[in-house]
């Protein structure tokens, strides 16, 4: 028994998790998208090793799915389809059927356990923030971090707290942008967040809802979109 997605939701879903993915891969499940069915909810997972992006969308109707399919060809299918669409996807002697109306596609699938899982704590303290504030921040401090990869530690953002909020500063040892938000950082964690540029800048700006914490020390707190969160080793 398959599962039954609204069109609109498996569309926006895909396309948001399949940011993330490289466009060059010599590992082939990691232009994959992990899909995992459970109640009425889907899990969707991407990773780059970097980073692994997690989204939960709703069900119009439940059933069991667990597998891996190319998360680019997926979003295209789901995109073209018409609007207000019912998807229906099945697993098949080792495909993936998806079916709308009198559409179907046969994808390809590889086994769900070959792809790799980062570290994932949910009892963390967690940060909800709009993906378009998030965006707009980041856009704003963004310009002064480095672009040397010999000063690694300088090609991203730094983010900490200040008076319990959350403060994000860059700085290419020359010039330095800093700016304090009025989202309140949890009472619960003083860790500090070194973020990556790769995911922040480019991510963030061209997909707001992606809010990914790159490099998290022990104790300190995953971001959480509205959409979806992100989270590496």
């Amino acid at each position: 028994m398959g599962i039954t997605i609204e069109r609109s939701v498996l569309s926006q879903a895909m396309k948001s998790a399949a940011t993330i993915i490289k466009s060059a891969n010599t590992i082939p499940i990691l232009s994959n998208a992990r899909l995992q069915a459970a109640g009425d909810r889907l899990e969707i997972v991407t990773s780059n090793i970097d980073v692994e992006y997690r989204q939960h969308v709703a069900l119009a109707s439940g059933g069991n799915l667990f597998t891996t399919v190319d998360a680019r060809k997926l979003a295209d299918l789901s995109g073209a389809t018409d609007d207000g669409a019912q998807i229906n996807l099945e697993l098949k002697d080792d495909r993936l059927i998806a079916k709308a109306g009198r559409s179907r596609w046969v994808l390809p699938v590889l086994p769900p356990d070959d792809f790799p899982a980062l570290p994932f704590e949910s009892n963390r303290p967690t940060i909800e923030v709009p993906g378009k504030l998030l965006a707009s921040i980041i856009a704003r401090t963004a310009w002064s971090a480095s672009t040397e990869q010999t000063r690694y530690y300088l090609c991203g953002i730094f983010i900490d707290p200040e008076d319990g909020k959350i403060r994000f500063t860059t700085t290419n040892g020359h010039t330095i942008a800093s700016l304090t938000s009025e989202i309140a950082w949890p009472a619960t964690t003083t860790s500090a967040i070194p973020m990556t540029m790769r995911t922040s800048s480019r991510r963030w700006t061209t997909s707001p809802r992606n809010c990914c914490a790159l490099l998290r020390p022990a104790g300190s707190p995953a971001f959480t979109s509205r959409t979806g969160s992100c989270s590496a080793a």
